[in-house]
């Protein structure tokens, strides 16, 4: 990974002095999101910075990198799948070429289409172009024009980018830290997503735990130029109609795996060594399956055990595992101290995190630092593949909801009535669950099988009164700005 940040002026004040002074200590505060190299450009109406670590075209050219007139810079976090296949065709389109790397194809990608070259991105990214080319009237004049900060975030979020937004300036930053190192901004408790945190353990984006602070939605971009933001959104999950199946079964099945395989061919472009992280589950069991057969040499895998507590360790599957598949495999057996490990993750995080696979995640990624760079998880497999109970659940709820209220009435009597047990996972606890939330549309169903807490609980556990509003309206609304709150409270 990377790290971005830097800011523009939105009231035309140019300080190039002062910039200066201030851009180090945000620069500074992601070092260890790329420790091989830094660099940065200063204007006299905005800054770019980063901090890089080296995966693809580990010799090329230091970031910001810049066209040839030096008037559109770019700094990027992230790696671009099909960025070979991308270069080609700008190529054709008559672009040159000074580096080998994405972030280059990236920059050539706005000089040609502008805005729009997030629909042909297939990747992770956050990355931030200044625009400082001359604008043309109909009659091809050149006029000149304050600068364009163009920001976008990849389609489901998995590069991150923080904005703070005043009066005076727009600052951004790969990490809230970075932001708050700036000193025109001072961190103030976002009181009013108490309550979010609270049931579901963080904080939805696109709020913070900070006010005036927020991070930019996955799937948007945003436009800072003549003093005014603007947001959009170029991506949104499909929603496809139930429909009648096109294909049988079985050639279903070999969609997925197409799909699956070159998912992880794509990601194993790299000029550094490659590994993955190995729970012993079944995601990560396929992605070292297909990574073994595509590289055609054993995988280095990494695997993380709790000496505390045998049902989190799965130790002896991800060695099963490792075995079939010949794998170059790793294993650290840890006696956690989450009370020690705890001021460094939420140095890491910025905010709170109420999940404690953090604990795990942060000892096998510290693990994998020792041997490579650059590692493939299966994260996201239970989502994507509706591996947690909740989705079954979801389905048998349709079918609870059709029958007899009489019924429905004496097995909510019966669950309520059962002793129930301090164990998370116990059965009478998640029964109870299922039958209070079953009645409830899809979407509030399921925002009440993830909460944690129930909203007259909350009532009663906040001491000051904090308007909770709609769940969902919170969890789904659009990229704020201040303009556009002051322009709704105007109307």
């Amino acid at each position: 990974m990377c790290g971005i940040c830097g800011w523009i002026q939105l009231n035309g004040k140019r300080d190039i002095q002062t910039s200066t002074t201030l851009f180090e200590p945000m620069n500074t505060t992601l070092a260890h999101r790329g420790p091989d190299d830094h660099g940065a450009v200063v204007f006299d109406d905005a800054v770019l910075g980063m901090t890089r670590l080296s995966i693809i075209d580990i010799d090329g050219r230091q970031q910001p990198i810049a066209n040839e007139a030096e008037d559109c810079w770019i700094v990027f976090d992230g790696e671009i799948y099909n960025f070979k296949e991308l270069r080609d065709t700008l190529r054709g389109r008559g672009r040159q070429f000074r580096t080998r790397s994405d972030t280059e194809v990236i920059l050539r990608a706005y000089e040609d289409w502008g805005v729009d070259c997030v629909r042909r991105l297939r990747g992770m990214f956050a990355f931030a172009i200044c625009d400082r080319r001359k604008s043309k009237d109909h009659q091809g004049t050149a006029n000149a024009r304050s600068a364009r900060l163009f920001l976008a975030r990849d389609r489901i979020g998995k590069k991150p980018l923080f904005y703070y937004e005043d009066d005076e300036q727009l600052i951004f930053g790969s990490e809230i830290k970075a932001i708050l190192a700036h000193p025109a901004v001072r961190p103030r408790v976002n009181r009013a997503v108490v309550p979010l945190y609270i049931t579901y353990g963080y904080v939805p984006s696109p709020a913070t735990f900070f006010e005036d602070i927020y991070e930019l939605p996955p799937g948007h971009t945003a436009i800072v130029e003549d003093g005014s933001v603007s947001f959009n959104r170029y991506w949104e999950i499909p929603r496809h109609q139930v429909v009648e199946p096109e294909h049988s079964e079985t050639e279903y099945f070999q969609q997925v795996r197409d799909s699956f395989e070159d998912a992880v061919k794509s990601r194993l472009v790299s000029d550094v060594p490659l590994g993955a992280f190995l729970s012993g589950g079944i995601e990560s069991a396929a992605v070292v399956a297909v990574m073994t057969r595509l590289l055609g040499h054993p995988v280095s895998t990494f695997a993380v055990g709790f000496a505390d507590d045998p049902s989190f360790n799965e130790l002896k599957y991800a060695r099963l595992v490792a075995d079939r598949f010949g794998a170059d495999h790793h294993e650290l057996m840890v006696k956690p101290d989450a009370i020690e490990l705890l001021p460094k993750l939420v140095w890491h995080y910025d905010q709170p995190f109420a999940d404690s696979s953090a604990i795990s995640t942060y000892y096998v990624a510290q693990l994998t630092r020792e041997h490579v760079k650059v590692a493939l998880t299966g994260d996201g497999g239970d989502q994507l593949f509706a591996g947690y109970e909740r989705f079954a659940a979801a389905r048998i709820a349709e079918f609870y909801r059709r029958t007899p209220p009489l019924l429905r009435g004496a097995i909510t009597w019966l669950v309520h009535a059962l002793p129930e047990t301090t164990s998370y996972h116990g059965l009478v606890r998640r029964a109870r669950r299922f039958v209070e939330s079953a009645p409830l549309p899809l979407p509030e169903r399921y925002l009440e099988w993830v909460g944690i807490f129930k909203p007259d609980f909350l009532h009663e556990l906040l001491i000051d009164a904090i308007e909770m509003g709609p769940p969902l309206s919170r969890l789904f609304r659009s990229a704020p700005s201040r303009r556009s709150h002051r322009a709704a409270a105007d109307r």
